[in-house]
């Protein structure tokens, strides 16, 4: 991750301004990267915004039923964060082009993630999080896809929630089938309008798409 972490703050320095996004589904290691480029940027230079607060609560969602075959068997279940329905992606590009129009943003506060203001001069700004995978590329001067394999991402999506997000363990487990078969339906195919794309399956990385 490094070295994928230098190209990227080599690249950024042959540019006046840039907006990056650092997408992919959960436990993917977006949210490691883009802290990692953010803090090896000048202080100032940059802002990290985060998009989980554009994702809707699942209670908000949980009457949207989608059907799809589970080893043979056709289920229905309600739609994930790996769903475009899931996000509110009017709202977070109008909030890209007041920052392209030099207008500054306050973010959306959380329980998890309390308000600040963007501020549109700085010269890089970090899109991060799920949401920014289902907006037109144009929107972006850089974007990087992360994936990992099912087996990883449920082991850090175990390790994350129930430790940072309160839920609890079954609930995980028993939501990942899903999640992971709404991403092979609705978020991998988009992989490849991105410019660089990075596999993780467990210690080991590849780049298997680089601009480089």
């Amino acid at each position: 991750m490094q070295e994928l972490l230098e190209d990227i703050l080599a690249w950024v320095k042959t540019r006046e301004r840039s907006v990056i996004r650092i997408c992919g589904h959960g436990g993917s290691g977006k949210s490691t990267l883009a802290t990692d480029l953010y803090q090896s940027l000048p202080q100032g230079q940059a802002n990290l915004l985060g998009t989980d607060p554009y994702v809707i609560l699942g209670k908000y969602s949980q009457d949207a039923l989608l059907s799809y075959d589970i080893d043979g068997q056709t289920v229905q279940h309600a739609i994930t964060a790996c769903h475009p329905l899931r996000h509110e992606l009017s709202s977070l590009k109008r909030d890209l082009q007041m920052l392209a129009s030099g207008m500054d943003i306050l973010t959306i506060e959380t329980p998890w993630q309390a308000q600040e203001r963007i501020v549109a001069n700085r010269p890089v700004t970090i899109v991060e999080g799920m949401s920014a995978t289902f907006l037109e590329a144009e929107l972006f001067d850089l974007s990087i896809f992360l994936t990992t394999n099912a087996d990883t991402e449920l082991n850090r999506r175990l390790a994350r929630d129930t430790s940072l997000r309160g839920r609890e363990k079954h609930f995980v487990e028993q939501t990942h089938v899903h999640r992971r078969k709404q991403y092979d339906l609705y978020m991998a195919p988009l992989a490849k309008d991105f410019d660089v794309v990075v596999t993780q399956n467990g210690n080991e990385l590849a780049v298997t798409k680089s601009l480089w």
